[in-house]
């Protein structure tokens, strides 16, 4: 049996990370296509069934204008969601054409990116 190097992650580690992976993209996919696929009929105003307690058909009940809140809800998260993945996706591409500029044209342009970095670091996140 072979010992294991210090700091290298075990198999336990692997397939737990990875099974992180595989439920949070699963729990992603389904908010957002719950919340795209969703009927509008689901979420509309249906007066009779204003201010009802939540029960085994409406989970979080309905608000003071009939609407089903767990729908509202699930319609709010997926469009959280999907900016939360759109602003992801746009600063890791623009985070990787910065790395490949560095990287390739080098000595000032490098310099200079360095410097943007590190003036960004040094604003305190909450004023960023």
């Amino acid at each position: 049996m072979r010992c294991r190097r210090p700091g290298e992650p075990t198999v336990n580690t692997r397939v737990r990370v990875a099974a992180y992976i595989a439920v949070s993209a699963v729990y992603i996919l389904g908010i957002l296509l719950w919340g795209l696929t969703m009927p509008e009929s689901a979420y509309g105003v249906d007066y009779s069934m204003k201010l009802m307690a939540p029960g085994a058909g409406l989970i979080f009940g309905t608000d003071f204008m009939g609407r089903d809140m767990l729908c509202r809800c699930v319609k709010g998260l997926s469009t959280s969601v999907s900016i939360a993945a759109l602003a992801a996706g746009v600063s890791s591409a623009i985070a990787l054409a910065v790395g490949i500029a560095a990287a390739v044209l080098g000595g000032k342009a490098d310099s200079f990116i360095n410097w943007c970095i590190d003036l960004c670091m040094g604003i305190p996140h909450l004023i960023l």
